[in-house]
Order: C-alpha cells, then structure tokens, then sequence
C-alpha cells in the first residue's frame, strides 16, 4: 500500500513538472509574439494578422494540454482507490507514461526550435522593418523636396507669364533642376525595386511560417493521437478494474462458504473428535499403528486425521481396534496401562456416551477379585484366580447387560 502511494505521488510530481514546463514555454512564446505584434503594429497587417493567429493557436493548444492533463489527473485521483490491488498493471502504464513524456519533450524540443526560428525570423522582419522605416524617411525627404520645388514652380509661372523674356534666362537653371528631378526619379525607382525584394523576402517569410503551422497543426494532431491512445489505456484500466472487483466479490462470497463450511467441518468433526484425536497421538503405545487405519502421527490434528478418525467412530470399530492395538502392543512389551492408555479409554467412553450408548464401552476393572466373567490371565487365559493385581488391556462391551465380547487382560494370583 505504502509503495502504492509513493508511486501515485510520484506521478502527481512528474505530470504537475511536466504541466508546469510546458505551460512556462508556452507563456514565453505567447510574450515574444505579442511583442513582435506591438513592434510592427499595422505597417504590416498581413504579417500580425498570421501572427494574430499564430497567438490564437498557441492559446488554443494551451487550453487543450491544460485540459487534458486536468482531466487525467482527474481520473488518476478517480482511481487511486482501485489502484491499490493493480500495482503491476500501473507499473506498465507509467512506463507508458514515461514514453509519452518523453514524446512530449521532443516536441518541447521542436516547439523550442520553431520558437528559435521565429525568433529569427522576428529579427529579421525587425531588420527589414528599420531599412523601411529609413527608405520612408528618404522617401518623404525627397517628396518634401520636390513639393518645395513644385511650390516654386508655381509661384514661379505667374513671373514666367508676366517676365517671358526672362524665361531664356531661366531655361538653363531649369535643365538643371529636370536633371536633378531625373536623378531623383531614378534613385525613387531603385528604392521602388528595393522595397519590391523586401517584399518578396516577406512573402517566403509568410510562406515559411505557413509551413511552420502547418507543422504545428501536425503536432496537434500527433498529440490528438496520443490522447486517444491514452483514453483507450483508461478505458482498458477501468475494465480491468471491474473485473477485478467482480473477482474479488466471488472471492468474498467463496470465502464465506468455505469459512461457513469449515466452521461446520471443526463443528461436527472436528470439536467432538479432537479429545480422541489428541489421545491416539498421545498414546505411544498404538502409536506405530495409527498409519494403519489413515491416521498420520506426522500430520497431527490435521483435517485429514480427522477425516480418518471419524470414519473409525462408527459401531464401535474405534474402540474395538483401540482394545486390539493394545493387545497386540502387550505381547511386545508387557505392562499395566499406563496413564495416557487410561485417559484414551476414558475419552472412547466419553464420546460414545455422547453419540447415545448407555455403557461404557471399554472398562478397566479395579485390581482385587479375580472374576472370570469380567478378566482373564494374559498367559493362562483358562486358569482361575483368586484375585489379580494389574490390568494389560481393558475388556470390551460389544452391548449393554451382556458379557463381554472381550475378556480384561490381567496378572492374575493365586494367592
């Protein structure tokens, strides 16, 4: 969960970096176009009305990456809850993430190098703007010049009407002002034939900065793509995470029964059982025989066991095989029954009782009174005794009232 969260965080820095450095250069390249606006002003309306547009555009795909990130880190906060059990989904999807902003940077990087081209660009219009401004400033010398000559021209024609004779005079002087309006004209048509090349210069600015949108309208469209692929990533992420929780609710439901039938399992079995249980893995005396009927001693109180253990429970087979066990483990070694012997015997009796019998099934009789119904001598099991002073193995009750189906194995005495 910890690592979830450090994670998590860790995308919100990276998305909230990369949303700050693209919004700073966005808003550098929004200030340097205003400025070239403001510099040129109307002395060139084509070139600030695309200008005009270009600022438009850059607006536009800073309210779109400010969107779309917005709504991403919506979505990422959504779905924070739902990423907790999908870290390794969200690990590939922030290296997806991470491939993206590195797409992201190398369109920074472009976007950096049309913004170093406009730069240029804005350099050279300003250059082209200055030697405007100086063929104007010589232009409108020269047109003052020649409306001051034109003024005294005019005033001139009533003295040429008045003073004809003087006009011979005057004929040279204006040869020589002709000439100098000749010179004039001439340098006008040379700055006519400069201002028609910076002309033509602006248009293959035009032009180029027309190829530099059209660029920019394929970056757009490149990052159209790119959202899309990222809308599809969410969608797939939302689906997997319905699924996901599908899942887990029939896991849940699953796990309910399977607690409701262990419980009845440990209640029907294994509660009753466990005393008996216990006591055949306590009693090392049949100890290495337990294997025999599916019990286990390695496995312990295991369900298995448990499973062995009720299967021997029916018509009095435990206790039957308990007394033959016993028997057989006397002959090896013989010698009284010990106290865990005698707790198992008294847990045989308890759960029997407990299942409905009325008598106890396997009985230890106390040492004093040899009766032959009851016990009988382990190796002279037809020879009477006047009484016994141990019991080897104890005597079994097939029904209530009656003898027993096995005789109690004793020492007995004669005397």
């Amino acid at each position: 969960m910890d690592h979830t969260n450090e994670s998590y965080s860790s995308i919100m820095k990276y998305w909230g970096s990369m949303m700050e450095s693209t919004q700073e250069f966005q808003q550098e390249l929004h200030q340097e176009i205003q400025s070239l606006i403001q510099k040129i002003g109307n002395e060139n309306l084509p070139i600030t009305n695309f200008l005009t547009e270009k600022t438009d555009l850059v607006n536009r795909f800073q309210e779109l990456e400010f969107e779309r990130n917005l709504l991403f880190y919506k979505e990422l906060q959504n779905k924070n809850a739902q990423l907790n059990g999908l870290y390794e989904q969200l690990r590939k999807e922030n290296a997806q993430i991470a491939a993206i902003y590195e797409e992201l940077k190398e369109e920074k990087r472009r976007l950096a190098s049309s913004y170093e081209e406009l730069k240029e660009e804005k350099a050279q219009l300003a250059d082209s703007y200055e030697e405007l401004k100086e063929e104007k400033t010589q232009l409108a010398d020269s047109y003052d010049d020649v409306k001051e000559k034109y003024t005294q021209l005019a005033d001139s024609y009533d003295d040429v009407k008045e003073k004809n004779a003087q006009l011979a005079s005057s004929y040279e002087e204006l040869k020589e002002e002709k000439a100098q309006l000749a010179d004039s004209y001439e340098e006008l048509k040379e700055e006519k034939t400069q201002l028609a090349d910076s002309y033509e210069e602006l248009k293959e600015e035009k032009a180029q900065l027309a190829d530099s949108f059209e660029e920019l309208k394929e970056e757009k469209a490149q990052l159209n793509h790119s959202y899309k692929e990222l809308q599809e990533a969410k969608d797939e992420l939302t689906i997997s995470s319905v699924k996901l929780l599908q899942t887990s609710v029939q896991m849940d439901i699953q796990m309910k029964a399977l607690k409701s039938t262990i419980n009845r399992f440990e209640e029907v079995f294994m509660t009753p059982l466990s005393p008996l249980l216990n006591g055949l893995l306590e009693t090392e005396s049949i100890r290495e025989d337990l294997p025999k009927v599916g019990i286990e001693p390695l496995d312990g109180m295991s369900p298995r066991n448990y499973l062995a253990l009720s299967k021997l429970t029916g018509q009095l087979y435990l206790a039957r095989w308990v007394q033959e066990s016993l028997l057989e483990s006397k002959k090896k070694h013989l010698v009284y029954l010990s106290d865990s012997e005698l707790g198992l015997i008294a847990e045989i009796n308890q759960y029997y009782r407990a299942e409905g019998c009325q008598w106890d099934i396997l009985v230890v009789p106390e040492p004093g009174r040899f009766n032959s119904s009851l016990v009988q001598d382990f190796y002279t099991p037809l020879r009477n005794y006047k009484k016994f002073s141990g019991v080897y193995t104890p005597a079994f009750f097939q029904k209530d009232n009656d003898p027993p189906t096995f005789k109690a194995r004793v020492k007995g005495q004669l005397y």
